[in-house]
């Protein structure tokens, strides 16, 4: 497995809206905030994480780990780091870094070494003590998305495209953070995919494009 190298990122940071303090703020902290980034990120990729935490606190702030749906410090950086940081994240995610009181989405696109896409579904949210930010790996998900992917047997199978096949009803899909929730959604809507179908969902937010699904994003 291939890692973003720190190039990776600085193609592509996109402006975003920012004032000038802002603009400077992160100038200042540019190279360790990207290091910290890139850091971060591989780990990330080494430990299978699904997700990654960046949450303040009064007087520092933590970064952690999802790994097989449960949270894991991976480390507590320098607090004079943290603004930048979050700043370097939101810059890439192309969100509003000088908007720090309402909650944002966004979505960091790289390309890793070898040419592969890393895709990450950034949210942020706003605390007591500043962002909290959560990046969503989606790079993690298998490219295969069939049944066999969820790993069922072959009565699950059988009920599962049963359920799906049927010309109206509805399917529950429920379970903790990291249990598949997501792949199996997205698994489900490629069985439906065909060309003589006409398939819409409505998503919150789109995780996975599908070539021939008419996908809409709910922005409330």
């Amino acid at each position: 497995m291939t890692y973003p190298s720190r190039d990776a990122f600085d193609t592509f940071a996109r402006p975003a809206r920012t004032s000038e303090a802002a603009r400077d703020s992160a100038s200042d902290h540019e190279t360790p905030a990207v290091s910290l980034l890139t850091e971060t990120l591989r780990e990330a990729a080494e430990r299978g994480a699904s997700d990654i935490h960046v949450e303040p606190s009064e007087h520092d702030w933590r970064i952690r780990l999802r790994v097989d749906g449960a949270l894991h410090v991976l480390k507590r950086p320098p607090p004079h780091l943290r603004d930048a940081f979050v700043t370097r994240i939101k810059v890439l995610a192309r969100m509003d870094i000088a908007e720090r009181r309402v909650p944002q989405d966004g979505r960091l696109r790289l390309t890793l070494p070898g040419g592969r896409i890393g895709d990450y579904r950034v949210n942020s949210l706003p605390t007591l003590f500043g962002e909290k930010l959560v990046l969503r790996r989606l790079d993690a998900l298998p490219p295969d998305l069939s049944l066999a992917a969820l790993g069922l047997d072959d009565a699950q199978s059988g009920t599962v495209e049963s359920a799906i096949r049927a010309p109206h009803g509805l399917i529950l899909v429920t379970g903790p953070t990291g249990s598949g929730k997501t792949l199996s959604l997205y698994c489900f809507l490629q069985m439906l995919n065909a060309e003589a179908r006409n398939v819409c969902s409505v998503e919150d937010p789109v995780e996975i494009q599908l070539a021939g699904i008419n996908q809409v994003s709910v922005r409330e």
